[in-house]
């Protein structure tokens, strides 16, 4: 099978379904910097100790976007499309968790650079 005829079992598949596959790959691809972006916010919340409830809504909304399209725009999908999609969001957010939790660990245990003591003293 090559690639044309892929695309094109794709697009007939997605559009049987109702669902626009520009539209979700462009909601897809828009989502990963903003994603990436949320994760680096959360991060730093989590180090400095300020609240973590918006960039966890940010890094949720960003990563469920293209999945919540095929969710409220889909119409008569199959039952394995929605534990496909049950998967994906499982494994996203365990992945996420141990990314965020191993960024936390690794500033936790990095070694001051800079000590207490000033650079230069003066006789």
């Amino acid at each position: 099978m090559d690639l044309q005829t892929l695309l094109h079992t794709a697009v007939q598949t997605a559009e049987a379904y109702g669902v626009d596959p520009l539209t979700f790959g462009i909601i897809y691809v828009v989502a990963i910097p903003l994603f990436l972006a949320s994760v680096a916010w959360l991060v730093r919340s989590a180090r400095g100790g300020r609240p973590l409830a918006m960039p966890a809504a940010c890094a949720s909304f960003s990563f469920f976007s293209s999945y919540l399209y095929i969710l409220m725009m889909g119409e008569n999908m199959p039952v394995w499309v929605y534990v496909l999609i049950g998967v994906m969001v499982v494994y996203g957010i365990g992945a996420t968790f141990l990314k965020v939790r191993w960024q936390l660990r690794k500033h936790r245990d990095k070694p001051e650079a800079a000590s207490n003591e000033p650079a230069c003293s003066a006789p």
